[in-house]
């Protein structure tokens, strides 16, 4: 075992001693030629230290703007029951029989917003707060990042852009307003960083880039142009 290991070091240290002794000859000979050779750019590649302050960016944001993201849980009320047969016919079944009026359940619904003022306004989609006939849901709470709930009403709605705004009366300090930015500064492989709360499951936070902009309609879905493509994964409620 001991002749072994020695073998080995010696291995070691004559290809270490060699890799030293070529090292020195190229050093020397680049030194010699680099008046005659053209600057080479090479690729480095991020540092530990780049990775490092990376990964403290999104905690960074996550940490902060947790407290800006709403979960939005909305109540729609269904209009007159689906009606059954005439009553001159529900003589031959009896109460409660077939083909009688079938009530309409209530619409219930979760969402994600975020607060953009210190006014308590919060940007959600259009779809989150639409009940059964395309207008406004009966009864809207947000519910912050500590748990509490509060009511919130529409005070504004663009189906178009699938946008709405809602206000709530929440305490001030209870939240931070995330600042919008400037859309048209975008640049694809920018980094993306998305709080919500998809299938109800509270500040929930993914990470992508953003792979494309002014992107136009999907499907024929209505949306207008302008539309920002990221691989940031985006489910449903977030």
């Amino acid at each position: 075992m001991g002749l072994t290991r020695m073998k080995r070091f010696s291995i070691g240290a004559v290809l270490v001693l060699a890799g030293a002794l070529a090292g020195g000859y190229l050093v020397t000979h680049l030194a010699a030629a680099q008046t005659q050779a053209q600057p080479v750019s090479l690729v480095v590649p991020p540092s530990a230290q780049d990775l490092l302050a990376t990964e403290q960016n999104t905690i960074a944001i996550a940490s902060q703007f947790s407290r800006s993201v709403v979960a939005i849980k909305v109540t729609d009320l269904p209009g007159q029951p689906q009606q059954g047969l005439p009553p001159e016919f529900r003589f031959f079944f009896g109460p409660g029989g077939p083909f009688q009026g079938v009530p309409l359940e209530p619409r219930q619904g979760l969402g994600s917003g975020f607060f953009f003022d210190e006014q308590g306004h919060i940007l959600t989609n259009n779809h989150v707060v639409a009940g059964f006939d395309g207008g406004p849901v009966d009864r809207i709470i947000i519910q912050l990042d500590d748990g509490r709930e509060f009511p919130a009403r529409i005070v504004g709605r663009d189906p178009d852009n699938d946008l709405a705004v809602l206000q709530a009366d929440v305490p001030a300090d209870a939240y931070v307003p995330a600042p919008l930015g400037d859309s048209g500064n975008l640049l694809v492989g920018q980094k993306v960083v998305a709080i919500g709360n998809p299938f109800g499951l509270s500040s929930t936070v993914t990470e992508g880039i953003i792979s494309a902009t002014n992107r136009n309609s999907p499907n024929g879905s209505g949306f207008q142009g302008n539309i920002i493509q990221t691989d940031a994964a985006i489910n449903p409620g977030n």
